[in-house]
């Protein structure tokens, strides 16, 4: 048996409680192997359906080990197996290595008895589910009745057509991409959902909020931030009126620049968290989420009992979800860090 071999079958005998678990519950995408904390830092292993996606981030997997993957999940479920080199994602030199070179290939996942497609060819890291906020989907789906939801950052509205699942009244989806609002849309129909229960907003987050929350937006004109010197007007942005919601799902990328503001979770969380706070119904629910590894779990809640203190508007409970134990962390510190607010 190879070390690689010895690695997944490690990691495997690890999940077999939970894929028992999540196959009665008629789920069949979850991580495979956690490089980072089962022997092989920078290689994850996810499945989507019938799909098996390896990753690797910090050096090319040489072919032995892709031939011992592919044979070690081919044994126990089947599948396509795909792999991407990512080591060299930051030179844009970025290679693909699979069974199948065709393009735009769409696989059908579940969750829940929830249907979600995925893209392997698609340019973010996970191709259109993120597997580690599927205990979040599972609370919001379950508290998400009658209620109107504002899901930011939608990127594919998992998160959000959860709630359109349980029964919410509406749920509006905010993206700056129309890609990402379209594969939500596909999802969407794919579990036969009404579109007069969602709607789909393309747009920059700050405005978007800020609009929502009823706070100003900065003004259209401003100097060039490359040359001092040079005036600029902000791109267009749609308009929308002042708005609070049940439920407002908040779950930023690490950090982002546009023309309107920075998404900075490691330096400046605050300036994404208080406008989704105030877009919150007083009594309300700000489901939230940091996946910076370095920010710790109670550096975090510190700063967000202090930044909603501030705003006048203190938070009364907070109920903390860890992603599930196909996510190994050790020492207990999660990457992914969720909380649910009630406000």
């Amino acid at each position: 048996m190879s070390d690689m071999t010895e690695s997944l079958d490690r990691a495997w005998q690890h999940r077999e409680p939970l894929v028992a678990s999540l196959a009665a519950e008629e789920t069949d995408s979850y991580r495979l192997f956690h490089g980072a904390t089962e022997g092989c830092p920078g290689l994850n292993i996810d499945r989507y359906g019938g799909l098996v996606f390896v990753q690797s981030f910090y050096e090319e997997l040489n072919e032995p080990s892709r031939r011992d993957i592919g044979a070690f999940f081919e044994e126990r479920f089947g599948g396509e197996m795909i792999y991407k080199d990512r080591s060299r994602r930051e030179h844009g030199k970025e290679q693909d290595s699979s069974r199948s070179p065709s393009e735009n290939r769409e696989f059908i996942c579940r969750e829940g008895g929830t249907k979600y497609v995925v893209y392997p060819d698609h340019k973010g890291l996970d191709p259109g589910l993120f597997l580690d906020t599927r205990a979040a989907r599972r609370v919001i789906r379950e508290r998400a009745c009658g209620q109107t939801v504002l899901n930011l950052f939608a990127y594919t509205c998992s998160l959000g057509m959860s709630a359109q699942l349980g029964g919410a009244r509406e749920v509006t989806h905010l993206d700056f991409s129309r890609t990402h609002l379209d594969m939500g849309r596909r999802n969407a129909s794919l579990n036969g959902l009404d579109e007069e229960g969602a709607k789909y907003i393309v747009s920059d987050y700050f405005p978007a909020i800020r609009q929502f929350a009823g706070l100003p937006i900065k003004s259209r004109s401003r100097p060039d931030p490359r040359s001092g010197k040079k005036q600029f007007h902000l791109p267009s942005f749609p308009s929308l009126q002042k708005e609070q919601f049940d439920q407002v799902l908040l779950d930023p990328p690490p950090w982002s620049k546009t023309f309107f503001g920075t998404v900075d979770l490691t330096n400046d969380y605050q300036s994404v968290f208080k406008p989704a706070l105030l877009a919150t119904k007083p009594g309300g629910v700000l489901f939230c989420t940091n996946n910076v590894a370095k920010v710790t779990l109670e550096d975090w809640r510190g700063m967000l009992f202090r930044c909603a203190e501030k705003a006048g508007r203190p938070i009364r409970e907070c109920e903390f979800l860890t992603p599930e134990s196909d996510f190994p962390s050790p020492d207990d510190q999660q990457p992914l860090k969720m909380v649910s607010l009630l406000v």
